[in-house]
């Protein structure tokens, strides 16, 4: 009996070939998006969280405004929208540059993490439907350093690193008067409070004299431009644990005044004997 549906190997790589176009063409089309939509925060918003607060199934978003103090949050719908709910005043002082979400309480819902920029770290509790508690304060030893730095973006580190249950926290700190950076591990109780902190055997040390290259740049908000000359990070560490050296992610480049009149003259000089 004759079979009615027999391919034979010319059809079988055309269809292949058809196949695999109409794949490509499929994959090289752009996403469709609607229109943004616009929600106002408050003041230099830094950070950025996303979690279920209220526990209706869709994703809410919490915004931490640096300036103002606070943490704005946003109930989603599930579809895309989201409607103001109630602010959350930050400790005085506290301009939050991290912000992340988590069980730090033990609450049906998810807490909320915020580090401070050369500050403390807060824990805000889930209350439920939105809402949000007294914020915890845990002082360090020395200031945290976060956020979307010159040298890149610097943020702790979150998990369970005992076994206990409890979400412990590892913090990168700076010493603006030392100069001196380090980690501390705070261990966490599961109420919203930490142990006292630890050092973790890692310290660093902004090397002069390009500490003042750097504080100008910051506070002039100049990027800073391409030159020869780098400011190098090293890092130590106790002989007993562990030793060595090492840089920023990627070198940071200054151009001294004299770098740049020179440069000038060199300039003038090469059109002056070319004219």
């Amino acid at each position: 009996m004759t079979n009615r549906y027999r391919t034979f190997p010319g059809q079988m790589l055309a269809l292949a070939l058809l196949l695999a176009f109409t794949a490509r063409e499929v994959s090289a089309q752009a996403p469709d998006f609607g229109s943004p939509l616009s929600y106002t925060a408050q003041k230099a918003p830094l950070a950025i969280a996303a979690a279920d607060f209220n526990g209706d199934g869709a994703m809410d978003l919490a915004v931490a405004n640096a300036e103002s103090q606070t943490i704005s949050i946003f109930l989603g719908s599930g579809v895309g929208t989201f409607s103001a709910a109630p602010t959350i005043t930050l400790p005085s002082g506290c301009q939050a540059a991290y912000l992340t979400s988590g069980d730090f309480t033990g609450a049906a819902g998810p807490d909320l993490l915020a580090v401070c920029a050369l500050g403390p770290i807060v824990v805000v509790p889930n209350t439920g439907h939105g809402t949000f508690g007294v914020p915890i304060v845990t002082t360090l030893p020395a200031p945290a350093w976060v956020g979307n730095l010159m040298f890149g973006y610097v943020h702790p580190a979150i998990a369970d690193f005992n076994g206990d249950g409890h979400l412990d926290v590892a913090v990168p700190t700076f010493d603006d008067t030392s100069k001196v950076t380090g980690w501390y591990l705070l261990l966490g109780a599961g109420n919203g409070q930490f142990q006292p902190p630890s050092a973790l055997p890692f310290t660093g040390t902004l090397v002069p004299p390009w500490w003042p290259a750097i504080s100008m740049a910051m506070e002039s908000r100049i990027w800073p431009r391409p030159s020869t000359q780098r400011a190098h990070w090293p890092f130590s560490s106790p002989p007993a644990t562990a030793t060595g050296r090492s840089q920023l992610p990627w070198p940071i480049h200054f151009r001294r005044p004299a770098d740049r009149r020179s440069r000038r003259q060199t300039s003038t000089a090469t059109a002056s004997s070319t004219s």
